[in-house]
This record gives structure tokens, sequence and C-alpha cells, in this order.
């Protein structure tokens, strides 16, 4: 179990300093990796606008996070415990398997992130682009 726990904490941290440098890096010379589907289909992504909306939870501020990818930002808190859900049963050396419940809720956000994508793309929704 102290493995699982030393596995973690390295994982998590190399995660965060490359995360950090990552936002450092762009903050300081402007340049950020632009988003693919954008480039090849001029069309918004349901991502477009999460380095955004990283960088200004960072700083602090919500209400940026919020208008740069507002699905993401509404998801996140659901992800977060998803996530450490997992991380507790992969500590604990339980079966890492997701429930019905985590199951459905997925489903529900994966609807919901391809109908952010659409919609953020129709002329009517232009309010919802990063």
């Amino acid at each position: 179990m102290k493995e699982r726990v030393h596995k973690v904490i390295y994982y998590s941290s190399l995660l965060g300093i490359i995360g950090m440098a990552y936002y450092l890096f762009g903050k300081y010379t402007g340049l950020y990796i632009p988003c693919v589907f954008r480039l090849v289909t001029g069309f918004y992504c349901p991502g477009c606008g999460s380095t955004r909306l990283a960088a200004a939870l960072i700083e602090g501020r919500l209400t940026a996070a919020f208008r740069s990818n507002e699905a993401l930002f509404l998801m996140l808190p659901i992800l977060a415990i998803f996530l450490i859900k997992y991380l507790i049963r992969y500590i604990k050396g339980m079966q890492r398997s997701t429930t019905k419940t985590e199951k459905i809720v997925t489903g529900i956000m994966l609807v919901g992130v391809i109908a952010f994508g659409i919609m953020r793309n129709i002329p009517y929704f232009s309010y919802l682009r990063p």
C-alpha cells in the first residue's frame, strides 16, 4: 500500500510540474499547442478553451475559467470525484472498475459534451465559443 501511495504522489507531482511548466511557458511566450480539430475543420471542438480554463483557474479567475469552456468547468468537480475515488481504490488495492452510477453519469457527461461541441458552432449559440 505504501508503494502505491508513493507512486500516486510521484506521478501526480510529475504531472503537476509538467502542467505548471506549460502554463508558465505559455504565459510568458504566448505560445500554446493549437487545437488540431479547429485548424483542420474551422469548428470549435468541445475542448477548445480548456487551456485558457486551466490558466484562469490557476490564477483564481473563476468567471474567466467558466467563460473559456462552460461544459468542462461544470464537469470538473464530477471528474475530480471520479479521479479521487479511482486513486483511493488503486491505493487500497481494490478493483478499479466503474460502478453502474459512474457509468450512467459518464454517459450523460459524454452526451453533454457532444451537444456542447455542436451547439458552440451554431451561430445562435455563439456565446458558448471560447
